[in-house]
């Protein structure tokens, strides 16, 4: 069988598979809906099982087509093709610092750009965080509408500071390229110069991964430490405990 052939059925289960998944999750939805407006104990045994059961032709026939195409995939193995080389940019740039100098000002530039972003996100951040740490945002009687608000605050946050990020790499790759374009015009101009290469920005963030890893996953550990001693100052764990207790008892049937 051609590799053609090949990957047109494979094509053709994959597309299947996607529209039972996609049908299968629509039931399921569709039957958790029904059971909640069945009556006053909607989550009981008899009553989840009555609409599962009616959902579990469907069900059954997606599991069949997920170990179908794991037989597809021994029977009907696809030849692996090689991923196309991408282009780096920063790649190209150190390859090209160490064939020729070039006094440019790009590199400042995106040093100057970045750092100012760094510090419009740490802006950014400080209102949240005040906001969480003033317990009396999180009153007893309109918890969820207090919690709601806080949420909406990180959402509008988040969103600005992804949308600065975003603007900074687009910023920074356009430097990058404008600086690759000046060094290919000085060798064009003058041939290349060998000489050794210098500590770039690029080489510098290289070395320094694992340590920048490293402070973003404490920052991520200390925010998260810090949500957690909120919710337990401001009594949320009480309400997920009552939730736990509802979801075993009435969703699940212990009680």
């Amino acid at each position: 069988m051609s590799e053609k052939t090949k990957h047109l059925i494979h094509t053709v289960y994959g597309i299947v598979l996607g529209v039972l998944i996609l049908a299968v999750g629509v039931a399921f939805v569709l039957s958790c809906l029904d059971i909640y407006h069945s009556g006053d104990r909607p989550f009981s045994r008899d009553a989840v099982g009555a609409h599962f059961r009616a959902i579990s032709i469907p069900v059954y026939t997606t599991l069949a087509a997920i170990l179908g195409g794991a037989l597809l995939s021994v029977a009907l193995p696809e030849e692996r093709r090689k991923p196309k080389a991408m282009r780096d940019d920063a790649v190209t740039l150190a390859r090209l610092k160490t064939k020729t100098a070039v006094a440019s000002k790009e590199p400042m530039r995106r040093r100057i750009l970045r750092i100012v972003t760094a510090i419009l996100v740490l802006l950014l951040s400080i209102y949240p965080l005040c906001y969480f740490a003033d317990i009396s945002h999180f009153g007893i009687k309109e918890l969820n509408a207090d919690v709601q608000r806080a949420v909406v605050i990180v959402l509008v946050a988040t969103a600005i500071a992804l949308v600065l990020t975003a603007i900074c790499a687009c910023l920074c790759a356009a430097s990058v390229r404008r600086e690759i374009a000046q060094y290919k015009q000085a060798l064009a101009e003058q041939g290349p110069t060998v000489q050794s290469a210098s500590a770039s920005e690029d080489t510098f963030f290289t070395r320094h991964k694992p340590l920048i890893l490293t402070a973003v996953r404490a920052v991520v550990f200390a925010v998260a430490v810090l949500f957690i001693v909120l919710g337990i100052v401001n009594g949320g764990i009480l309400d997920v405990l009552g939730k736990a207790i509802r979801i075993c008892t009435e969703c699940i049937g212990l009680g």
